[in-house]
């Protein structure tokens, strides 16, 4: 008898075991938690809690209250109904709260209490937390360059200061320059600059280096510089401040040859400078009068260009230019040159030495042929050229 009831009680306890085994199990998981962990006094964050009933157990009549204390306010008061959620599902809850604007610094707590049917374990409730973090704010107070013109072809170092215009530090400030325009670019590390801290008030100067491709143009390119710092909390914040990066350069046009070619006196022109010149206008001046115009729409740095003028004559002038930059500010300047060798017209001698030497040689075939001379004014006295070829004969 003794036996039969210990075998008894024996499989009642094997047969119960699984059943307070299961009572030891959450039969609703809650997750989820505050989207911003840190908020500033007056914004608007979001609770967002998840629940999960069991693979077998639906839970149903859900009600849910919210526990907090004035830091955060917004939501409803009391008890708010959500349903139910089927075995084996997840229900998501989003509550939009507003932190209170005399909020202090710190970290807050929301709990989350629950009630529903279906199960053994209701009530529950779990508690979520934030930050109200650090009133930050970094302000880009002042920007200079290392150089008064900003020139194609050259580096340039910008100064940024910048000030914490918040209540709480900055930390680990680090700041970067970029340009989408491809003629700006940062030079390496010279692109980026850190700063360990900034207390309320304080400022500190950001060095950039940039180049300037050689091909931009007189106009200003716009460039980001981005800050990222930490707060008290280690959350990461970032500012983002557009700047202008003015180009500009000057244009200088050289004659870098001069010399007879054909019949054209040829002129190679080079813009030395660091800007385009538009507007050329040269002219060739000999003997205090125009001899030949050239115009030129415009020469690009390091570029070249050659001038035919027409009309000269041997011996020297001048080269009278007149330019314009980006701006339409004016350049003039006055190169001394010599013109070599034959000019662009016929000598009035070389026309009467010819016709001498065409009318001499008439006049001797003539002779030749015992034929008396024509009644020109040049040929009633025998040349001493004829007649010495006359008596070889």
């Amino acid at each position: 008898m003794k036996k039969l009831i210990i075998i008894s009680l024996l499989f009642a306890i094997i047969l119960s075991a699984p059943a307070l085994a299961a009572s030891n199990d959450a039969e609703l998981i809650i997750g989820g938690g505050v989207v911003e962990k840190v908020s500033q006094p007056g914004d608007t964050i979001n609770l967002r809690f998840t629940l999960e009933a069991p693979a077998k157990v639906s839970l149903f009549d859900m009600y849910y209250e919210i526990i907090a204390d004035a830091s955060v306010s917004g939501y409803s008061t009391g008890k708010v109904s959500i349903g139910g959620v089927s075995a084996g599902d997840t229900k998501a809850v989003q509550v939009p709260l507003i932190v209170s604007s005399t909020a202090t610094t710190g970290g807050k707590t929301i709990t989350v209490k629950l009630w529903y049917s279906g199960g053994t374990q209701s009530p529950t409730q779990k508690s979520f937390s934030f930050n109200v973090g650090s009133d930050v704010s970094l302000y880009l107070s002042d920007i200079t360059f290392e150089n008064d013109m900003i020139e194609p072809g050259k580096e340039t170092t910008l100064k940024a200061i910048v000030t914490n215009v918040g209540d709480n530090p900055a930390h680990a400030i680090f700041g970067d320059i970029i340009s989408d325009t491809e003629y700006i670019k940062p030079v390496l590390s010279g692109g980026e600059y850190y700063v360990n801290a900034l207390l309320p008030g304080q400022s500190s100067e950001f060095l950039f280096t940039v180049s300037v491709d050689s091909d931009a143009e007189t106009e200003t390119y716009d460039a980001d510089i981005t800050l990222t710092y930490q707060d008290d909390f280690g959350s990461t914040n970032t500012e983002t401040f557009d700047i202008g990066i003015p180009v500009s350069g000057t244009p200088i046009l050289e004659i870098l040859n001069t010399e007879i070619d054909g019949t054209d006196y040829k002129v190679e022109m080079e813009n030395l400078g660091t800007a385009k010149a538009k507007a050329i206008s040269v002219k060739l001046v000999q003997g205090g009068k125009v001899m030949s115009v050239k115009i030129d729409n415009e020469l690009k740095p390091d570029k070249h260009s050659t001038l035919r003028f027409k009309t000269f004559r041997r011996g020297t002038g001048q080269l009278v230019i007149h330019y314009l930059d980006d701006n339409n500010v004016e350049y003039d300047q006055t190169i001394d040159v010599e013109v070599p060798g034959s000019s662009g017209g016929v000598s009035k001698w070389a026309v009467l030495f010819f016709l001498i030497a065409v009318g001499e040689g008439y006049y001797i075939y003539r002779r030749k042929k015992n034929k008396p001379p024509l009644n020109l004014p040049f040929f009633k006295k025998k040349s001493k050229a004829a007649e010495f070829f006359i008596k070889k004969k």
